[in-house]
């Protein structure tokens, strides 16, 4: 049965700076590349009023239609084309399929982040955590992410940058972490455990664990695209406003744990 890995240490460790980038290709051959994206956006002017989600109108024919919150659209696929199990990072932050978006110094560039490996701007009394998928040699992962419109910050490692009024991003980049290491096995060898490192698919580390070095980083870049984004800050870009509330007491963090994967 397939189980799910999480290790948090007590120890420091800092962040890279991001430069291991795999555009499409890397030394060990695990590939990205975009499959999906649409801009879902009826913002026309940055003073026209976005309707609410499900909101109803007639149509010309007396019909009635559901106009849908906006949203941005991505999907992308990575493959392992290596001859050993590689592990990607599927969320960053305190909840299941988290992650970090801001828009950049440029006001041009919307950045999303899956990835823990980062210098920190930020001191947290909870600090975020990782959480990484098994893909084992010669498969493929398909990931899709949905993010209402225009889009807002939600900070994880990068502070908050103060901009005005509703901004277009003409570029986007997408930066998906992943291990070439086995985290599996080093986690089991930190808990002294005799376990079959095979048995699990996923594996959790903190981002003070000195597993959180080496990160490789894929990345996925788009020019030319126009989306709208707003300086209004959230605590979770799917909506949940408890989420802080659901992440663990900071004791939790620095014990190291196995549990069952939930279906």
């Amino acid at each position: 049965m397939a189980g799910v890995l999480s290790a948090m240490f007590p120890q420091s460790a800092r962040g890279q700076d991001g430069n291991d980038v795999a555009d499409q290709n890397d030394v060990d051959s695990v590939i990205i590349a975009l499959t999906r994206l649409d801009v879902n956006d009826i913002i026309l002017d940055v003073n026209d009023q976005i309707p609410d989600v499900n909101d109803q109108t007639e149509d010309p024919n007396g019909e009635t239609l559901n106009i849908e919150e906006p949203t941005l659209e991505l999907r992308w696929k990575i493959k392992n084309n290596s001859d050993h199990d590689v592990w990607i990072c599927d969320s960053v932050g305190f909840i299941e399929d988290e992650f970090e978006v801001y828009l950049g110094e440029d006001d041009q560039t919307l950045l999303i982040h899956r990835r823990l490996d980062v210098p920190s701007l930020i001191i947290y009394y909870i600090w975020p955590e990782g959480w990484y998928t098994r893909l084992r040699a010669g498969e493929e992962q398909a990931k899709s992410l949905s993010i209402n419109l225009p889009v807002h910050h939600h900070w994880m490692f990068m502070p908050r940058l103060e901009k005005q009024g509703v901004i277009y991003a003409q570029r986007l980049i997408v930066e998906i972490g992943y291990h070439t290491k086995n985290l599996a096995q080093m986690i089991l060898d930190f808990q002294e455990s005799d376990e079959d490192p095979n048995m699990f698919e996923k594996a959790g580390i903190s981002y003070l664990s000195p597993l959180n070095e080496g990160e490789h980083v894929l990345r996925i870049t788009v020019d030319g695209v126009l989306i709208p984004y707003e300086d209004v800050w959230v605590q979770d870009p799917h909506g949940n406003a408890d989420a802080m509330e659901q992440s663990e007491p900071r004791e939790a963090q620095l014990t190291n744990r196995l549990k069952p994967e939930q279906h």
